[in-house]
């Protein structure tokens, strides 16, 4: 990503991000962002996929299929070549060692990165809830479908500050740093209320082991799960809506009983 102000840039230098790659552009997360993305019209998109792939890719998304199970990455690295920003958005059970593959091959390519039950406690199948410390810590959480246009929106600030008196938000003010969004800031016993409000049935999931220790270790004490009162929130810089927290619940409560997040974190 280049640096100063796009007034001093080479001749030909376009202050925004064009060209963007998308691992995973047919997932849980994924889909929601390349869509987005391409809502814009402001992005060439990108997805890269693999050859056996039957992921539905969202129509006008460019589409590059490559075998990267194996060590030679030469094809991964020229499928990256060229593109200015690459999301990795992959399901937690793909195989070991292949994030940091894409990563090694994108380095190569020159390309800067962008960076079900048992979740939250919650147990679509038993019926039961489990509350870690009293249920009271309250937590950041965000739904997929508010990445999309998070990550959408951050792609589309200037890449620079036209000059010095651009006080505008450009995506260099986050070079090597993080992007704090939420929908919702609630504890489980939140959670729970809203559960008990909505009218849909907890009836079937498939608690995995990994999710659970995931969403626990967000209940902590320690306040990690909630970086809006320590860190703040980009949300109004990204110009992201206000989502209901029933609407969700309802969405969430459907999606742990059509067990699609079995797979997925």
């Amino acid at each position: 990503m280049a640096r100063g102000y796009g007034k001093d840039q080479p001749q030909g230098f376009y202050n925004r991000i064009l060209r963007v790659a998308i691992i995973g552009a047919g997932g849980q997360v994924g889909k929601h962002i390349a869509e987005q993305l391409l809502k814009t019209g402001k992005h060439v998109v990108t997805a890269i996929a693999r050859p056996s792939s039957t992921s539905t890719l969202p129509e006008g998304i460019n589409i590059v299929r490559v075998d990267y199970s194996g060590d030679d990455d030469t094809a991964l690295v020229e499928a990256f070549r060229g593109q200015q920003v690459l999301i990795i958005t992959m399901s937690v059970a793909a195989p070991s060692g292949t994030i940091s593959k894409l990563v090694r091959a994108a380095a190569k390519a020159g390309v800067p990165l962008g960076g079900g039950p048992d979740r939250y406690g919650f147990d679509f199948k038993k019926r039961s809830l489990i509350l870690f410390d009293g249920g009271e810590v309250a937590i950041n959480t965000s739904t997929s479908p508010q990445c999309g246009p998070a990550i959408a929106n951050l792609l589309s600030l200037k890449e620079l500050p036209d000059d010095e008196t651009d006080g505008s938000p450009t995506l260099s003010q986050f070079r090597n740093g993080s992007i704090y969004i939420s929908s919702f800031r609630v504890s489980q016993r939140d959670m729970f209320e809203t559960l008990e409000e909505s009218q849909a049935a907890l009836q079937q999931g498939d608690m995995k082991a990994f999710p659970k220790m995931l969403y626990s270790r967000m209940f902590f004490p320690t306040g990690d799960g909630d970086y809006q009162s320590s860190l703040g929130l980009h949300n109004d810089l990204l110009g992201l809506p206000a989502e209901d927290l029933d609407e969700f619940t309802a969405i969430g409560v459907r999606i742990g009983e059509n067990g699609e997040l079995s797979q997925s974190h």
